[in-house]
């Protein structure tokens, strides 16, 4: 596979640091094992010690407790293998400029096929909340597996979302009055009730009570009707697969661009004989609302969350060949949504420009990280790729946050 190099994209971004000295943070460094070199054994502990804009590096196999952040912004970030949590992550009162970045959280695997349950609730924040390459995945617990509340922008990058309750069939993502991008990955609802009968409709993959949800490339699937169980000489239908997406007032506004959506399959009955399976889902359900498809195709590009000064950086991109790519790198971050074009532009001004060049066939460009100021453990960078066609047509890609470390982190 060819590879093409762009040491034009490291010097600009250089160029970003130096001229930034306020977005430098601490680093702290979480292992449950301990050793030289970890400044904490407990991720909350970590949390609770760290000050807005700070990076927390989770390194191990864990398992690692979920936090409270609380009116600081941060970076966590799995350092190498995704790190095993449990628990749940709440973000909420966070201040206008002090965004929070989680990446490469996933649920702690407490046997060979039994996860622990891992859920992220964002809540009433001025500053948005990124999420990428995270999974998150509840079975009995009250929330689904993220949910969305109040004025509150959460952005999901390659995540995926998973509710497997069979008792309160509650939805993969709840956005409730939130702004919610969902870029890449996957989501998956709930099953329907089971006990007691009769058999539940399937869960929701995305429920919009309020607000706004916003879908690229994304699959999104509707949780399975409950199954029909036997009690003593009754029998009982499966129940309705839930849909993919649900609006469910006026108030609801959801855009769909390159998504996958699957409704729900209907449950199973215990007796097929005497009784029936249940219906697939809808696509969509639309209470009341707004749901707008665009007809067009979703771009993106990624790189690894963690980068060290003067390594090699491979960028991998989601686009046609022959475009033309554009880095759009920010140190601050303030996700805005036009109605107009349906795109959303996530680094916030001032904004540096690289051209990245063409994209190429092999789908990858091969880059340097920056060498950081003197001083400097770390540097918090808010990315996007930007895409022009033959015709001049401008697309936006998914938000890309990564933090470059000092090479002895």
């Amino acid at each position: 596979m060819t590879r093409h190099r762009h040491p034009l994209a490291a010097a600009v971004l250089a160029a970003l640091l130096v001229a930034a000295p306020g977005a430098r943070a601490d680093v702290l460094v979480v292992d449950s094992a301990g050793g030289a070199g970890v400044d904490f054994t407990e991720l909350p502990a970590a949390v609770t010690a760290a000050s807005d804009g700070d990076v927390i590096l989770v390194r191990g196999a864990g398992p690692h407790d979920g936090a409270v952040i609380d009116g600081k912004g941060l970076v966590i970030a799995a350092d190498g293998p995704p790190a095993g949590c449990s628990g749940t992550f709440l973000v909420r009162n966070l201040p206008a400029g002090s965004p929070v970045t989680l990446a490469g959280l996933v649920p702690h695997e407490l046997f060979p096929g039994l996860q622990a349950q891992l859920s992220l609730e964002v809540r009433n924040s001025d500053a948005p909340v990124l999420a990428r390459d995270c999974a998150f995945y509840t079975n009995g617990f009250l929330v689904p597996p993220v949910l969305a509340t109040g004025t509150t922008t959460l952005t999901l990058v390659d995540c995926v979302l998973e509710n497997i309750s069979t008792s309160l069939a509650l939805p993969g993502v709840s956005v409730q009055g939130a702004t919610v991008f969902v870029q890449g990955g996957e989501i998956t609802g709930g099953p329907g009730q089971q006990f007691p009968p009769p058999a539940g409709p399937g869960g929701a993959g995305a429920e919009v009570t309020s607000g706004l949800l916003v879908v690229d490339g994304a699959a999104i699937h509707g949780g399975p009707g409950g199954r029909g169980i036997l009690t003593g000489p009754d029998c009982n239908d499966g129940g309705t697969g839930g849909p993919a997406l649900s609006l469910l007032s006026a108030t609801a506004r959801v855009v769909v661009r390159d998504a996958t959506l699957v409704p729900g399959a209907g449950g199973l009955a215990d007796d097929p004989s005497s009784c029936s399976d249940g219906a697939p889902g809808p696509v969509t359900s639309v209470a009341a609302g707004l749901l707008t498809t665009v007809p067009d195709t979703a771009r993106a590009l990624s790189l690894p969350a963690l980068v060290r000064e003067e390594t090699p950086v491979t960028l991998t991109v989601g686009a046609p060949a022959g475009e033309a790519l554009l880095a759009l790198l920010s140190l601050d971050t303030a996700p805005v949504f036009d109605q107009g074009s349906k795109l959303a532009l996530h680094p916030a001004a001032p904004l540096q420009v690289v051209f990245a060049g063409l994209v190429p066939a092999s789908g990858t460009i091969l880059t340097t990280a920056p060498f950081l100021p003197i001083g400097t453990e770390s540097v918090t960078v808010h990315a996007q790729g930007a895409f022009v066609d033959g015709g001049g047509t401008l697309r936006l890609g998914n938000a890309i946050d990564f933090v470059v470390l000092e090479s002895g982190i």
